[in-house]
């Protein structure tokens, strides 16, 4: 896929500074707007490591001291759309990308107003990002998880399943970090990474899950604990992103030393397709959406 930028969108007013859109292609100049919201911008980090980040577009839209950021990348065999910074200017910037059609996308709540003028959502969800440091992680849990590797691909599928989650490869479970804890035989708990980036000293926790029939005993936090210890061995700082309203998933990871550090909204949409104004007032008196 091919994206295109445009400088100098429109003329600004005598005296103001000029809205100029470009491609970044400076992997420290990148990781220096980023690192103004290294929260927010944990899963974008990563992307700035050639070997993670293949296919990875990233432009700017500056005006004044005022920017907004947007990565393009092919994620997990899709589009993923990454987006930060003011919201007017990314309103100005958005038009000058040639956007995918379908994709996945990650902004603040403020964005959302923008990013629907464009995309038609599926589905959004709010979620509240939550971060531990070497510092002030408190390992808990019991049950002895043990590591999972490329031989146990079978029985995580297995658990994912009931989760409704897609398969995982063994190059995942090779590459990744993952803890489970059995019982005659059966995976009944796990938990592993979404991504690990040992150049930014980042990593993520995900596919943390429990068997319906043995939650409630502590057997997630164990995983979860599992997997942060061992991702605190070569990272900074481990984040997880959890909804605000699964009080008991707080809880648990509360107790590992996680903290509240933002919000943001992951959503899946449908470019909407804008018609010239002749073609859009015709399909209107056809009683027709026009986008």
């Amino acid at each position: 896929m091919r994206w295109k930028s445009r400088r100098n969108l429109e003329a600004p007013p005598a005296g103001q500074p000029a809205v100029a859109v470009r491609r970044l292609t400076d992997r420290e100049e990148m990781l220096s707007y980023l690192e103004q919201q290294r929260d927010y911008c944990a899963v974008a980090i990563p992307y700035l490591d050639p070997r993670q980040g293949f296919g990875s577009r990233w432009f700017l839209a500056e005006k004044g001291e005022a920017f907004a950021l947007c990565l393009l990348s092919e994620r997990f065999s899709s589009d993923w759309i990454f987006i930060m910074g003011d919201v007017e200017l990314l309103d100005q910037l958005f038009p000058s990308l040639r956007l995918p059609g379908r994709a996945y996308l990650t902004c603040q709540p403020d964005h959302l107003g923008v990013v629907q003028k464009y995309y038609h959502l599926e589905w959004q969800r709010l979620l509240k990002r939550l971060k531990v440091e070497r510092g002030n992680f408190s390992p808990a849990g019991d049950g002895e998880p043990r590591p999972l590797g490329p031989k146990d691909t079978t029985a995580a599928n297995d658990l994912y399943r009931t989760w409704g989650q897609p398969t995982l490869s063994p190059g995942q479970l090779r590459k990744g970090v993952y803890f489970g804890i059995w019982q005659n035989g059966e995976l009944i708990s796990a938990a592993g990474t979404l991504f690990i980036s040992k150049t930014y000293e980042l990593g993520c926790v995900g596919n943390v899950l429990t068997r319906p029939g043995y939650r409630g005993r502590g057997l997630a936090t164990a995983c979860t604990s599992a997997v942060t210890s061992k991702l605190l061995e070569t990272c900074r700082e481990v984040i997880l992103d959890v909804e605000p309203g699964n009080e008991p998933a707080m809880k648990m990871y509360g107790k590992l030393g996680y903290r509240e550090v933002c919000f943001l909204v992951e959503a899946l949409g449908e470019r909407r397709r804008f018609l010239p104004a002749t073609w859009a007032s015709f399909w209107r008196k056809l009683g027709l959406n026009p986008t």
